[in-house]
């Protein structure tokens, strides 16, 4: 009979096997205080949500490169040259990822709308995706008369 204690140990290290199994099948586990990627209701009124645009230049040079921009470890949207994506979120702090490296975090904040700008950065066989922010005032305007993205284009279907 083996002692109490080993049985103990024995199933502790079991359940630390489990967890870690667990632990390694999402590749990007929200850090703490990130809410999930879920769309604001839209019985708020805007006044209760941050808004973010995504857009991406008509006039970016290498249209066939499509980045895809993850929130919290979910894929949100996978703008293509001249197009743009909105979407209502709740407040709080949100991590952006660009084909899995890391472009930067945002603690939104009610009422408050957000534009991101996607650019190709030339480099290697056919260049890469960079996001960054940009002020109201510039993104609304180089937003604008941009397409919306193609319900294919939007990765995660709760923003469809």
């Amino acid at each position: 009979m083996k002692p109490p204690l080993f049985r103990c140990a024995a199933s502790v290290a079991a359940l630390a096997l489990v967890l870690a199994g667990c632990a390694s099948q999402n590749s990007s586990p929200r850090a703490a205080g990130q809410p999930a990627l879920v769309p604001a209701p839209a019985s708020l009124p805007v006044a209760k949500v941050a808004t973010i645009t995504i857009y991406r230049s008509d006039f970016d040079r290498d249209a066939d490169v499509h980045p895809t921009v993850s929130v919290n470890g979910s894929d949100l949207v996978t703008p293509h040259r001249g197009t743009v994506f909105t979407a209502r979120l709740l407040p709080g702090t949100y991590h952006f990822e660009v084909d899995g490296e890391r472009a930067g975090d945002l603690k939104a904040s009610a009422g408050q709308h957000y534009y991101f700008q996607m650019a190709i950065v030339p480099g290697g066989f056919s260049g890469h995706g960079r996001l960054g922010i940009v002020s109201p005032q510039q993104g609304q305007a180089e937003s604008t008369g941009l397409q919306p993205s193609d319900k294919g284009d939007i990765e995660n279907p709760a923003f469809r």
